[in-house]
């Protein structure tokens, strides 16, 4: 039987500042999650872009 590593916890969000390094599917799905959640959120991002893959 395989192990999960992952432990839940359970924060307070809007006590907080919360950075998410990345702009891609992931993290876009991680911001709109925690704002749903803690619409007071303090978020700041980082990314060169946002969205969507960029094309080459």
């Amino acid at each position: 039987m395989e192990q999960n590593e992952l432990y839940p916890i359970f924060l307070k969000t809007q006590q907080l500042e919360t950075l998410i390094v990345g702009g891609g599917f992931v993290a876009l799905e991680k911001l709109s999650f925690l704002l749903k959640s803690s619409p007071n959120s303090k978020v700041t991002m980082v990314s060169p872009f946002l969205g969507k893959k960029q094309k080459s």
